[in-house]
């Protein structure tokens, strides 16, 4: 009888350590220790009922409680149903079980009040989401039923037999429930240090195994890109050297052959990265002239092999220049083309690109690359964008390829919002549409591309950059091959060219002599090219530690930039090196005074993917509208583009400060009708197109939103662009010239956009801005004050004070007297504080006033306080049609 007892004792613990370490997830296995506290708490409460008090109807219910908790946990063990019977739990407890123990247990004077708490404790222990809200709930509502009948019925509540009875069972009420809770608490507390214990082990070993995947595939991206950086470049030196036609085309397809590795090795890159989620899109500039025509270059000795034609139908229409990722967009496409080839056996392949024109500004771009191929199967056609599935293995094992291609191009065909779409025939051939937004840089129509004349290799040509006989240049790696390609493709510089194979040797070189720029090879043994760097920079008697070095490196554009950023190196090269980008980062480096120019200027029309950067961009460009009324030389010291609006007469609408200016507007205000104009959304468009030409960041920092729709308009214009940022100054005139200046000011030291925007904030606040006008009248006529006012001001010579409030310009007060009296006092009122006064700067602003009229002014500011600046600027139309001739304003910072 004992083994049988043992044997069913070590049945059921098994069965209870298999069901709780079998468990979902962490609620399930607190609900597992829950249903066994409730057990014991269910058996204690049933011994604690039939000690304390007479009540059947209680010691019925514990008893019910009891085998209702022992059903749970056999169904639990069971049935798996954990779920259903946490659900039906909480019924039990909250809405049949604990308002009775309420209401047959004394009520208050019992210790049922204190189980209500565990009901509680429950429901935001067990549930989450639309449960936890239906459940806490129903319990509220049910509890305040309870109460409330209890109040009005007093006398249906059961009642203790006896004082002790009460005090006994409300101290059994709170030990229990207190333990139960604690202990519950502590094993919420030690499940989900286990679950995080866990959880840390196995991010540690994920994140192993992403290093040491990272560090597999650098190493071989370098090993691989290494040789073939020597192959592509002795092919050129080839090519320099105006070989035969046959030799020629060898070296063609040396090159050709050459992409399609670095294409390959690109992919199986590019596959470990979107598994780890670390792949980027990295937009910029480029040509869709010369994408079209790499892609014809990469594609057409293939498809020459195996006698296809190779047909490329560009919209005539499609723009010269966008903005997206170029290099992103050649490798779907090439992965796309080069499956169009490997499936087709005869016919043709055909790119065909067009594409529309959005409201938001950017140029929905519609490429599809169809073929004659074998097609694809329909069963195939769900699985198409698996890696490592080709749709044609199972008949056609023979076609070539790694099953990376058609996964990579979906990843990256949606991380950059775009869509891929498949049509296809099973031996008839399919078609692949890829639809991309890109931001348009340049509008102007691509034009006919001629493929089969200009984009041939047959016609390499090498165009010499410049020479510089006294540059001295030191190219450390420790691939001799590699080393030596580089002199030999900068030969022609006639640069003085010192090689090391070692960062030790490359130490030594810099100890001894000075190098105008250092090529440096990123991955070497023993000192990397990191490391050689910082030593150099901090090299003892060193010639060397300003001088440029440059990174070249097998990492992609984004790698070598956040590295560049990390480690601090001038500029970077991607192997495999091209002689034009290669003396294009040289000179970029290179002290003006010794070069020799070959041709007028730097190419910056390179979209060479080695190009650290396709043309040499302001970090942040700072615009502004000429409401802001800066003058001509602050605009051209911090090269600040104004966006001039119009002026409206009864003769026409007229360009601001460009067709009208405020000095001859008593011409046009005394005659006819003159009202300001905003520049339409379109042409705001323009405007911050043409801007992100020149920038990478555009902020715009607008007029007053509430002083009419400019600000609205540029917002809308803005939309269309990410990286435009349309700034809500609050002010006019003077005040917005004081913020406009400041973000100027912090541009033109290389602060990011989240930073200038931040300092405005900071400034926005104390800028103190303010005007005398010298009546109300164009005020009014403009719709900013009533005639009534400005009818009251002109019969008893008053002259209104304006202030910024709020967004708007409004009238603070009245002066009385002539000009230069009312200036002074109006002078001595702003100025008279200068405690709060920040001294560095003071814009003062006119509309049609007397040089005698400025002096004047500027004198009486400098009697009060002395500005470190003083600025001084003349209206524009579109300010002084509304304050009216007569009108100086002056604006300042307070002190924060």
């Amino acid at each position: 009888m004992g083994s049988i007892i043992r044997k069913l004792k070590g049945k059921f613990i098994k069965g209870i350590k298999d069901w709780y370490w079998d468990a979902e997830n962490l609620k399930q296995r607190l609900f597992q220790v829950v249903i066994q506290i409730g057990a014991i708490v269910a058996f204690i409460s049933l011994f604690e009922t039939f000690l304390v008090t007479d009540s059947v109807y209680l010691w019925v219910m514990c008893l019910v409680l009891f085998g209702l908790i022992l059903l749970s946990l056999w169904m639990c063990l069971a049935r798996k149903k954990t779920r259903l019977i946490s659900t039906l739990l909480a019924i039990l407890l909250n809405i049949i079980l604990f308002p009775s123990l309420f209401w047959f247990g004394g009520g208050l004077q019992g210790g049922a009040t204190i189980w209500f708490l565990l009901g509680y404790f429950y429901i935001f222990l067990m549930y989450d989401g639309w449960k936890f809200w239906s459940s806490l709930l129903v319990t509220i509502v049910v509890d305040v039923g309870v109460y409330g009948y209890a109040f009005h019925h007093p006398t249906a509540l059961a009642t203790p037999k006896n004082l002790p009875s009460a005090y006994l069972d409300s101290l059994f009420s709170v030990l229990v429930v207190g333990i139960a809770t604690g202990v519950l608490l502590r094993v919420e507390m030690r499940l989900y240090d286990e679950e995080r214990k866990v959880s840390m082990k196995r991010n540690r070993e994920l994140e192993r195994q992403a290093r040491a995947r990272s560090s597999f595939f650098a190493g071989m991206s370098h090993e691989i890109r290494t040789p073939v950086n020597s192959i592509i470049g002795l092919n050129e030196l080839i090519l320099r050297e105006n070989p035969s036609e046959q030799i020629v085309e060898y070296a063609s397809n040396i090159e050709d052959s050459s992409e399609m590795l670095m294409a390959l090795l690109g992919d199986v890159l590019d596959f470990a990265k979107l598994e780890s989620h670390k792949l980027e899109i990295v937009p910029m500039e480029y040509s869709t002239k010369n994408l079209f025509m790499k892609l014809y270059n990469m594609v057409k000795t293939q498809a020459a092999k195996k006698n296809l034609e190779l047909k490329m139908n560009v919209d005539t229409l499609f723009p010269a220049v966008l903005f997206g990722d170029e290099k992103r967009i050649v490798q779907i496409l090439l992965n796309l083309l080069n499956n169009a080839v490997k499936y087709t056996e005869k016919g043709s392949i055909e790119l065909e690109a067009t594409g529309e024109k959005l409201e938001n500004g950017t140029y929905q771009m519609r490429i599809s690359v169809s073929d004659t191929g074998i097609g694809i199967k329909k069963e195939n056609l769900a699985t198409i964008y698996d890696s490592f599935r080709k749709s044609a293995k199972e008949t056609q094992g023979w076609f070539e390829g790694n099953g990376l291609g058609l996964s990579i191009v979906k990843e990256l065909v949606e991380l950059m919002d775009g869509t891929i779409k498949l049509d296809s025939v099973y031996t008839k051939g399919s078609v692949f549409t890829v639809t991309l937004p890109q931001k348009v840089v340049e509008h102007t129509p691509v034009g006919v591309i001629r493929f089969g004349e200009t984009a041939g290799k047959h016609n390499y040509e090498y165009h010499q950059k410049f020479e510089a006989p006294e540059a001295r240049i030191l190219i450390v790696d420790d691939n001799r091959m590699n080393s030596m390609v580089t002199s030999r493709l900068l030969a022609s510089t006639r640069m003085q060219i010192y090689s090391a194979m070692s960062g030790k040797e490359c130490l030594e070189l810099t100890r001894r002599k000075f190098f105008h720029v250092i090529l440096m090879d990123y991955m070497m043994p023993d000192m990397d090219g990191v490391e050689t760097m910082r030593e150099i920079r901090r090299q003892e008697n060193g010639l060397c530690k300003e001088s440029p070095i440059i990174a070249v490196t097998t990492m992609t554009r984004e790698e070598a930039e956040a590295a560049d950023v990390e480690v601090g190196f001038d500029g970077y090269l991607e192997k495999p090196i091209r002689s034009e980008v290669l003396e294009s980062e040289i000179l970029n480096h290179l002290p003006q005074e010794i070069v020799i120019y070959k041709k007028e200027k730097i190419d910056n029309s390179l979209t060479d993917k080695n190009s650290a950067s396709v043309r040499r961009r302001k970090k942040v460009r700072i615009t502004t509208d000429c409401v802001s009324d800066l003058p001509k030389e602050m605009v051209e010291k911090y090269g600040i583009h104004v966006m001039n609006l119009y002026i409206r007469t009864d003769k026409g609408r007229f360009i601001d400060s460009v067709e009208i200016d405020s000095d001859n507007m008593s011409d046009y205000i005394r005659n006819e009708k003159v009202h300001m104009d905003s520049c339409s959304v379109e042409e705001f468009e323009t405007f911050f197109a043409d801007n992100l030409m020149e920038a990478i960041d555009v902020i715009h920092i607008s007029m007053a939103s509430n002083a009419g729709v400019t600000y609205s308009r540029a917002m809308e214009a803005a939309r269309g662009f990410d990286y435009v940022h349309v700034y809500d100054s609050e002010n006019i005139s003077s005040g917005e010239a004081l913020l406009v200046l400041e973000a100027a000011r912090l541009a033109s030291f290389g602060k990011s956009v989240d930073e200038i925007i931040e300092a405005l904030d900071h400034y926005k606040p104390v800028v103190d801005n303010g005007f005398v006008m010298h009546d109300l009248d164009q005020f009014s006529m403009q719709g900013y004050t009533k005639r009534s006012l400005a009818h009251l001001a002109r019969t008893f010579h008053l002259h209104p004070v304006m202030k910024m409030k709020r967004k708007t310009i409004a009238v603070s007060s009245f002066m009385t007297g002539e000009k230069e009296h009312l200036w002074r006092k109006y002078i001595s009122m702003r100025l008279h504080k200068t405690r709060h006064i920040d001294p560095r700067v003071i814009i003062v602003s006119f509309a049609g006033c007397t040089s005698f009229q400025r002096n004047f002014v500027l004198e009486e500011i400098s009697k009060r306080i002395i500005f470190e600046s003083v600025i001084v600027c003349k209206s524009s139309f579109s300010s002084a049609v509304a304050s009216g001739e007569g009108t100086f304003g002056i604006a300042f910072f307070e002190k924060i």
